[in-house]
This record gives structure tokens, C-alpha cells and sequence, in this order.
């Protein structure tokens, strides 16, 4: 904050006293803009968002009456000053009515004068200029965001630096609900809108402040924030620009769960990022993004990867704190995700725009397929042969995703001709087998031998040469454990690992004569080596999430004994007894993906365990312990056939996501679907809607049938879930109590709330088509 006098002083007042009473009153700035028109006299003209939005930034504006305006509004929104009393008119008139008239005048009149201070401060103020770190800024974050995001072999062509060969794709959205339909369950909520198809590009422009780009594994989010920045940073640059952009600044979530400041945060991942591309007098401290970096523009803060995040309470925590700083004028925020749970959703204080990513069209990844092949010569015959042999290996709908697409290019280009692998595990398989167990142009070999021996000549006392030497050939024999134990520790603890840490796992500690920079610094240069993941600023990172996962997947399942577990946790602890159903009803499955430290190798069982749902990981364990040799096709008939909407639509999505899920248990799967979704029976509402609601993806017209049967018969959804009911002591030779009426109606209401979250999903997810959200909208009005 600068002090009373210096240049600037006053306009940074006016914008933190403003924004300070935005952020107290709750409201959103359109709210405090509708407001703010409704006191001010009829002889002033209205206030515009845009025109707001500078007085939000601290530019006073030639008009006194517009400050004012915003900050009665939002006085009055805090209960630091009260509605003016209704005018007590021509009778008789009360000396209390008298008191309070008077008294509102004055307090009024003191905030009035008070803020007319500030304006005439703010207005000696000369406009601020662009911060001078700007233009450095965009042309580091240019120079990062050309590196396409997606791992390459070094035998294929390189792709294009982003934006060449970026094939546009599209995505589905829909307009923000009403805040009062989720406040208050009672209300019926408006019918629901129609999805519309627009370009992905649109949720940077969106005039929400906070939107969600949601989409699969590797479906092209990160590539698209890169797109924009380049987007952005380019219209900056080149002279050309015609309107107020905002500025973009790229952000890891992960990198935001802290407990600092925002704008800390985004300081300390800004320079884990753009480092080594800016000029070294130039540092972005966090004062760069406490104010906006040009007059004309604020901050376009986009958050890559909020699934990263497991805990579930980390992210609805993360949120809302991004929510609240959007509330401002200083951000606008876009997240990208996966599809994140629907309980998750309804734990979340606000609501956001949400952009479901299209996968890429057959035309698309056809444009995208010649754009690869055209060093090879003859791109057309190529990129027909290539979609012949994508057709064979079934591989058609996993092609669509653009990171699936780039693999599978590379996987071609190497040896155009050659059969695709079948599956994605198998696609992620050979992938990384290319990329550096036969990896010859690379010379992986050479650099790691030229490694050792380099750190062997620094030692001259032979003992200690031969103990350096053992140590140095035994850490690179066993890189590849090494990585993917790493991969294991990573996804399950969620931390980045540094070199000291990898330096302390027992496969890669230093011999006693190396000194520790040393043998980071040569371990560094193995791990690079091999091209499986990068180490920048003593921190390690897998060129994409789906490659951490295959890896940790490559742990869980390192040896048949060990995959035999990996499945059990998988498929077997997902059971659970029902309260309520004592003794003989039935059991409940949820999927279960239990983690271990990698203090498990010393003895540890069970150590540091904890649990977390991942359907890309989940099918990775699946296909990798069936190779193994691990018979899995019994544990997935049983959680197919009995494990209700849950167990089915895990064996059914898993099969949609390229998991090998045998015939038999995929058409188990849908048959149970289709009972829970259209089933006589006493399932919860829940169960039933989630059943449909797979079905419905899986483009099975039995889904919207049952959208449809629950909104002409609503009790199909209120039956009770004996989840809710408290648990009972299993007193062995005992029958538990009943349960009382009170308890039965505690569950009863808990029950219907968490119907109501799934509906609410439901008419969110543009994704499953406007048909299923109009009768999803039937059903919530009903029975809300």
C-alpha cells in the first residue's frame, strides 16, 4: 500500500476501499451495478459494468454521483448504513419517525462526505501507466506456452510449436443457474436450457467471472490454455490490439492450496514456470498481480488441472476462495478439470459457467493426422492407412482424444504400417517402451554411461571409485522401478518430489564417498535421460497426468503377487454392509483405489494408506495386472452383476474408456444398469439416477426411459438409503434395536437431499443431451 501523498496513493485507496466492500457484501458486481443505478438521481446517466469495472479498478471517473452510487449500494448491502426511511408523508408525524429520519440523514451524509474525499484524492491522482514487467512477461509466457504439452518420441516428426497444427475443437455450455434454486431446495427450479455447441475458445471470453472447462484425461484442456495465452500474448505484442484483453497467467491448482495469499501463490508457480525464459533483471513478485498489469485490462487467471487435487474438501476449498477472488474486478478465473463427482459439486459455494470439451470429430482428427504425417511425405496415403489401422485395433472412439491421437501418431510415424496396439494401457504400453527402452537416436545408453563415468573420475581413491561406480550402475539398472515407484508416491501423496527426495529412496541413495549435489545432479541427468519425465529447478514432472498414472499403475502391478493385491483393493474392499438390512440384506460397492507408501518394500504393510476415486488409474491396474497373469474376469462379473448402479457403471465406463473389460462383464454391467434404472425395486433415488445417467452416456435409450419414468413418477426416487441410517454395534447372538421415527426421518431427508444433488447434475451436464436434463427438471420440481 503506498503511503498518503505518493504518486497513485488515492486511486489505490478508492479501488481497495470499493473492492474491500464488494467482497464484504457478498454480491456479485452486476448485482452491485443494478444496485447502485437504483439510487442514483434521475439526471445522472446509469452506470455500465464496464464503467463499474473502472471504479472498481480505482479510476474515479468525472462523476462524483456513479462512486457514490456503488458505495451506498454496498453500504447498505454490509449493514453500515440502512435503507432510507419510507417518507412519513403529509399526517401527522412521530418525533421517533423524526429521530430516524434525521439520523439516517446525517450518518449519510458522513459516508457521503467521506467518500467524496476519496474521490477528489484519487481524482489528483495522474492515470497509471502499464507496468514496465509486462511485456517481459508475455513473451516468457509466449515461449513456454509454444511447447506442445504432450510427450514425443524421437523417431517421429516433432509436432509444430503451438499454435501450428492445433486443430480447433468445440465445446458444449451452459448458462450460470440462479444462486436462489441451490439456496433453497423448496423452490422449483426453471425448466432446463439447451446446451449450445460453441467454439472452446468462447470460456475465455465468457462474461462470467469464474467458468469450469471440464472434459476427460488428456481430451486437450492444457492444450487449450496454451492456445490463449499464445492468443493473448500475440495481441499484445504485435501492435494490433483493438480491445481490453485480459491478461492471462497459466497456474498449476495444485499450486494454489496453500495458505498464502493469492497472489503469492500465483507469483511463486509463475516463476516455477517461466524462469529460464525471462530476462534475469525482471522478477514477478507478488505486487505484478495485486493490481491489473494494464489499465485497460485485468488478470485472466487460468488454473490447469483442480482434479490433481483428491482430497475432496482441498478443492471445494480452492474454489471457493478463486470464486471469491473472481467476485473482485481484478480476475476473471477459468479452471480446468476432469468431471469432478456430483456430492463434490453441491459442497461448493458457488456457481460457474461450465464448458464440457468436445473430443475431437472423425473430419478433425483426420486434418490433425496430415498435419503430423507431412514430413513423411505423401501425408494422404499415410493419414488413410493410419485411420485403416486405428479402425482394426478398435481404437476409434479413444483416437478422438487429441492426446490419444498424438500417440498414436508418433506410435505410426516410427513405423508406418506396422498394427496399432489394441487398448489404451497397451497404447500407453509400447508408447513408453518406444520412448526409451528403444529409443536408439536418443543414445540413452551412451548418456548414461558417459554419466557414470564422469562421476566415477572425480573419485581417485580406488575404494571409493569402485563404491561410487556400484552405486551410480545400480541406480541406473533400476531407473525404471525408480520412476514408477516415484509415479506411485506422487499421485497418492500428491507431492512434487525434488531430487533430494528421490536421492533419499533406497534405489537411488548416494554411496558414502558422493557428495549430495553431485549425486543429484547426476541423478538428474539419468532421469532426463530417459525422456519419461523432465527435472527442472530440482523438481520432477511427468510430461502429462495419464503418464503419472500409467506409472504408479506399473508399481501397484510390479510383480503378479503385487498385482494380485492391486486388484483386491480394487475390486474386493469396495463391499460394504448396509445399516438397516441386518443380517442378510444387501451389500454395497463403491470403486476403492487404496495407495500404500513406498515404505511398503521395507516391510510397511498397509502404511500411509488412503483412498481415492480415479477411473484412468483404476483402468490402467486392470489391464496391467491381466497381463500379469491375475485372473480378474470372476471379482468383475460379481461387482458387474451385484454391485448395483455403482458397480455397473464402473465396469461400463471403464469398458468406454478403453479398459479390456470382457464381453460378458460389459453386457452384465448394462443389464444392471438397466434394473436400476428402470427396475421395480427399493433402491435409493440416487442409485437410480445414476444408473440412467450412464446409460444415457453410453447413448443406451434405456437411459432416458428411466429419466423419463421418474419425472411421470416421482416416488420412484424418495425411497430411503439405509446409508443414512446410524450404524448399530454388531453384537454377535443379538438382534440390533429398530430404529426410532426420528432417525428413519433424519435419513429420509438426507435421502431426498442427496436426489436433489444428483438432479441438480444432471440439468448441468450439457453433455447428456437436452432431452434427459428436461426430464431430470420434471423430476427435481417435483419432488423438491
Amino acid at each position: 500500500m503506498k503511503r498518503q501523498g505518493e504518486p497513485g496513493w488515492g486511486r489505490e485507496y478508492l479501488r481497495r476501499e470499493l473492492r474491500r466492500l464488494l467482497d464484504e457484501s457478498g454480491l456479485g458486481q452486476k448485482q452491485a451495478v443494478t444496485r447502485a443505478n437504483k439510487l442514483l438521481p434521475d439526471s445522472v446517466p446509469e452506470l455500465t459494468v464496464k464503467r463499474a469495472s473502472e471504479r472498481f479498478a480505482g479510476d474515479p471517473g468525472s462523476t462524483f454521483h456513479h462512486v457514490w452510487a456503488l458505495a451506498e449500494a454496498l453500504l447498505i448491502a454490509c449493514n453500515k448504513l440502512k435503507p432510507r426511511p419510507a417518507d412519513p408523508g403529509r399526517g401527522a408525524v412521530t418525533a421517533f419517525e423524526l429521530e430516524r429520519l434525521r439520523s439516517y440523514e446525517e450518518l449519510r451524509a458522513q459516508w457521503c462526505s467521506w467518500w467524496h474525499w476519496l474521490w477528489e484524492q484519487a481524482r489528483r491522482d495522474q492515470p497509471p501507466g502499464t507496468d514496465p514487467r509486462l511485456s517481459p512477461y508475455l513473451v516468457a509466457a509466449a515461449s513456454f506456452a509454444r511447447i506442445h504439452p504432450y510427450p514425443g518420441l524421437e523417431d517421429a516428426p516433432d509436432p509444430l510449436p503451438l499454435p501450428e497444427g492445433y486443430v480447433p475443437q468445440r465445446a458444449l455450455t451452459l448458462p450460470v443457474r440462479d444462486q436462489t434454486e441451490l439456496a433453497s431446495p423448496g423452490l422449483a427450479p426453471a425448466p432446463a436450457t439447451t446446451g449450445v455447441e460453441v467454439s472452446a475458445l468462447d470460456v475465455f471470453t465468457s462474461e462470467s467471472p469464474l467458468s469450469l472447462l471440464i472434459g476427460p484425461p488428456g481430451c486437450g484442456k492444457s492444450t487449450l490454455l496454451r492456445i490463449h495465452v499464445l492468443d493473448a500474448a500475440d495481441e499484445r505484442t504485435d501492435g494490433k490490439r483493438k480491445r481490453a484483453t485480459a491478461v492471462p497467467v497459466l497456474v498449476p491448482a495444485v499450486k494454489l492450496t496453500g495458505s498464502e495469499p493469492l497472489p503469492e501463490a500465483m507469483a511463486e508457480a509463475v516463476h516455477e514456470l517461466l524462469g529460464q525464459y525471462l530476462p534475469p533483471d525482471v522478477s514477478l513478485t507478488a505486487d505484478f498481480f495485486e493490481q491489473c498489469p494494464d489499465p485497460q485490462a485485468t488478470w485472466l487467471v487460468l488454473v490447469d488441472g483442480l482434479d490433481e487435487i483428491a482430497d475432496h474438501a482441498a478443492r471445494a476449498s480452492l474454489l471457493d476462495r478463486l470464486a471469491q477472488a473472481a467476485r473482485g474486478t481484478l480476475y476473471r478465473i477459468v479452471v480446468a478439470t476432469r468431471q469432478i463427482p456430483p456430492g463434490d459439486v453441491a459442497t461448493w459455494k458457488t456457481e460457474a459457467t461450465r464448458f464440457e470439451l468436445q473430443p475431437f470429430f472423425p473430419d478433425d482428427l483426420r486434418s490433425y493426422a496430415q498435419d503430423r504425417f507431412r514430413s513423411l511425405g505423401n501425408p494422404d496415403h499415410h493419414t488413410e492407412q493410419f485411420i485403416t489401422l486405428i479402425a482394426e485395433a478398435g481404437l476409434d472412439e479413444l483416437a478422438r482424444a487429441p492426446l490419444m491421437a498424438s500417440m498414436l501418431c508418433q506410435l505410426y510415424a516410427v513405423a508406418p504400417g506396422r498394427r496399432l496396439p489394441q487398448g489404451r494401457s497397451n497404447v500407453y504400453g509400447r508408447f513408453v517402451e518406444e520412448m526409451y527402452r528403444r529409443n536408439a537416436h536418443k543414445r540413452v545408453a551412451d548418456i548414461q554411461r558417459q554419466a557414470i563415468e564422469a562421476l566415477e573420475a572425480s573419485f581417485q581413491h580406488i575404494p571409493d571409485r569402485q563404491a561410487v561406480r556400484a552405486a551410480a550402475e545400480s541406480t541406473c539398472n533400476n531407473l525404471p522401478k525408480l520412476i514408477n515407484s516415484l509415479a506411485c508416491q506422487m499421485f497418492f501423496e500428491e507431492l512434487t518430489p525434488t531430487l533430494d527426495a528421490v536421492t533419499s529412496h533406497p534405489l537411488a541413495r548416494p554411496p558414502a564417498p558422493a557428495r549430495r549435489p553431485e549425486w543429484n545432479q547426476f541423478v538428474a541427468c539419468l532421469l532426463n535421460s530417459t525422456g519419461l519425465l523432465s527435472v527442472e529447478n530440482g523438481q520432477l514432472a511427468f510430461p502429462h497426468r495419464t503418464f503419472l498414472e500409467f506409472h504408479a499403475a506399473c508399481y501397484a502391478t510390479r510383480d503378479k503377487k503385487e498385482s494380485v493385491r492391486a486388484t483386491r483393493r480394487l475390486l474386493n474392499r469396495g463391499w460394504m454392509s448396509l445399516p438397516g438390512t441386518w443380517p442378510f440384506g444387501p451389500r454395497d460397492w463403491r470403486m476403492t483405489v487404496r495407495g500404500h507408501s513406498l515404505d511398503r518394500h521395507l516391510g510397511a504393510d498397509e502404511a500411509s494408506a488412503r483412498e481415492r476415486e480415479d477411473m484412468s488409474y483404476a483402468g490402467f491396474v486392470l489391464d496391467l495386472a491381466n497381463d500379469k497373469g491375475v485372473a480378474v474376469k470372476k471379482r468383475l462379473m460379481r461387482v458387474a452383476r451385484t454391485g448395483g448402479a455403482k458397480g455397473g457403471t464402473f465396469i461400463a465406463l471403464q469398458a468406454a474408456l478403453g479398459t479390456r473389460i470382457c464381453p460378458e462383464a460389459e453386457a452384465a454391467a448394462r443389464a444392471t444398469l438397466a434394473y436400476m434404472a428402470l427396475g421395480a425395486h427399493t433402491e435409493p433415488g440416487a442409485e437410480r439416477l445414476r444408473a440412467a445417467e450412464t446409460l444415457v452416456r453410453l447413448c443406451d435409450e434405456r437411459g432416458l426411459e428411466a429419466f423419463t419414468a421418474v419425472a411421470d413418477n416421482p416416488s420412484l426416487l424418495v425411497t430411503l438409503n439405509p446409508v443414512y441410517l446410524p450404524p448399530r454395534p454388531d453384537i454377535p447372538g443379538t438382534v440390533p434395536p429398530p430404529y426410532s421415527p426420528t432417525e428413519r426421518a433424519e435419513a429420509r431427508e438426507r435421502t431426498r437431499r442427496d436426489t436433489l444433488v444428483h438432479l441438480d447434475a444432471v440439468m448441468r451436464d450439457a453433455t447428456l443431451g437436452d432431452a434427459a436434463r428436461l426430464q431430470a427438471s420434471r423430476a427435481r420440481a417435483a419432488i423438491s
